[in-house]
């Protein structure tokens, strides 16, 4: 049985050291990093190309609460889970993208419940669940503190988004707006390859060629390699008509 692959957010070194001690004497999981703070880790994850099974992260943090940190973190894990020494904040961790809620210092029964329901919900899911991706928000013009680029991330629901396109160092989500216009909405740090391995198991989002994905659920016309999206015809490659051919197979009688 292949382990499941987690990190750890906490503030302080010891209560890391107790947390990861606890999940490596289960002999479930794999450790593939600890920080000390969600900038920290965040900047970590948008490295990797594959989500995490599990986030365990504190709710008192210096930069953000853990609460505010599953906001930004969810969508690079199937499950996160809020780790605190205090009861009082179960009540609100509910209330936002938290899937589990453990008191530390974390007991073996409820840490194994815990990975017991996962793996029940991933056989019945299938495949994970996802209706939104976390990007950051457009900088305004010459918007910027201290010397360096302002960020603010920003959840993007993802029938919002019409396509995404790569430019530079980044890859641009374009929604449309109200006169029926394609217009950048947020931006990812990422290529077209990272994304969709990351996102894999999203199958309306295909990508048609080296720089661009579609969101299948607006194509309005596909013909001679090309598909029409709002106002926008979109070539097709080599690299997305297998796709492409799938989906529409699958979702549409006619085809």
């Amino acid at each position: 049985m292949s382990l499941h692959r987690v990190i750890i957010i906490d503030d302080e070194y010891l209560a890391r050291c107790a947390i990861e001690d606890k999940l490596i004497e289960t002999g479930l999981f794999e450790i593939t990093g600890s920080f000390d703070s969600v900038s920290q880790a965040h900047k970590f994850l948008r490295t990797q190309n594959r989500l995490l099974d599990f986030i365990f992260c504190d709710i008192e943090m210096p930069d953000v609460t853990g609460l505010e940190a599953a906001t930004l973190l969810k969508s690079y894990c199937f499950y996160f889970v809020c780790c605190t020494g205090h009861q009082k904040y179960t009540s609100d961790a509910w209330k936002h993208l938290v899937d589990a809620f453990l008191v530390k210092p974390i007991a073996d029964d409820l840490l194994l419940a815990l990975v017991d329901k996962y793996r029940r919900m991933m056989r019945n899911a299938g495949k994970p669940k996802l209706d939104y991706l976390m990007m950051d928000q457009l900088p305004e013009n010459n918007q910027q503190e201290m010397g360096k680029r302002v960020r603010s991330f920003i959840k993007i629901m993802i029938d919002d988004v019409r396509y995404l396109q790569k430019s530079g160092n980044y890859l641009y989500a374009y929604g449309q707006n109200e006169k029926g216009l394609l217009v950048k909405i947020a931006r990812t740090a990422s290529t077209v390859k990272d994304f969709k391995e990351k996102y894999w198991f999203l199958e309306n989002l295909i990508c048609i060629n080296q720089s661009e994905i579609v969101n299948m659920d607006y194509v309005k016309h596909y013909e001679n390699e090309k598909l029409t999206v709002g106002n926008e015809i979109l070539v097709v490659y080599n690299l997305g008509r297998k796709d492409i051919d799938a989906f529409f197979a699958k979702h549409d009688p006619n085809y």
